[in-house]
């Protein structure tokens, strides 16, 4: 499979540190019996959905393994609002284009999966878009490669009001803990602009489930000053472990699934 080089840096964070990103987020309750056959019609028609005119820079996809409630969580990155809006028309006209170009035979098979993909990608279903900054957290190990095997931990927070300065420095400080661990491999973080969702995000990644259980194995410690007025900044607080299965390639902007 083709190496994910720069997938995260299009995925939960920004393309450029300086530049602000829009991530477009949905999540799908699949029964799990139909993972399979929804991740390959989901590739099927996100990638007939790709033209000239797409402005998609990158993206996600993600099984759920604990919490939350849904099953699969796609995400696709912009650079801008009035991009996501724009590129939301163009994958309609590309999807009619492909329609068009089809024989009678094969509209007869692509119909009936259409169908179905959108069955399965529609119930139950729920969006977010979400927004990073110069200001949200980055970081990525020097060896970091994302054509294998990733966990991702998303720590959801609401943040009192006029707390976030006790909120952001434990952040920093449990950014700290991170990188001086040198378990995870990447860190990021996002905040709500619209839709379900927690007011601000932060997404930690491993390269296996044995990283990850290392890693809270050795984070029991007496809080300090800043990880008490950090707790005590926060309303209320959720984590959700997903597995990472592949991505949109930014220079394609065709999905590419992990060999696992």
């Amino acid at each position: 499979m083709k190496k994910l080089t720069y997938l995260v840096v299009l995925l939960l964070s920004i393309a450029t540190y300086s530049q602000q990103s829009i991530a477009n987020i949905t999540f799908h309750d699949v029964p799990r019996e139909k993972m399979d056959e929804f991740l390959t019609l989901h590739k099927k028609f996100h990638d007939v959905s790709i033209s000239d005119e797409s402005t998609v820079t990158g993206g996600g996809i993600f099984a759920h393994k604990y919490a939350g409630n849904y099953s699969v969580a796609t995400y696709a990155f912009y650079n801008s609002e009035s991009d996501l809006e724009k590129d939301t028309a163009a994958a309609a006209a590309a999807r009619t284009a492909y329609w068009n170009s089809l024989s009678d035979d094969e509209k007869q098979v692509v119909g009936p999966q259409w169908g179905n993909y959108n069955k399965m990608a529609v119930y139950n279903h729920y969006d977010e878009i979400r927004i990073s900054n110069e200001n949200s957290l980055f970081w990525e190990a020097e060896d970091l490669d994302w054509s294998t095997y990733k966990i991702m931990v998303v720590s959801k927070y609401n943040v009192k009001w006029g707390m976030n300065q006790d909120f952001n420095a434990g952040l920093q400080q449990n950014l700290k803990n991170y990188q001086d661990s040198g378990i995870p491999v990447a860190v990021y973080s996002n905040r709500h602009l619209y839709g379900a969702g927690y007011s601000f995000n932060i997404y930690i990644f491993y390269d296996s489930w044995s990283d990850f259980a290392a890693f809270e194995e050795g984070d029991f410690q007496p809080m300090n000053e800043t990880s008490k007025k950090f707790w005590a900044s926060v309303v209320d607080h959720e984590d959700e472990i997903l597995v990472m299965l592949g991505g949109i390639d930014p220079v394609t902007k065709q999905i590419n699934y992990i060999n696992q």
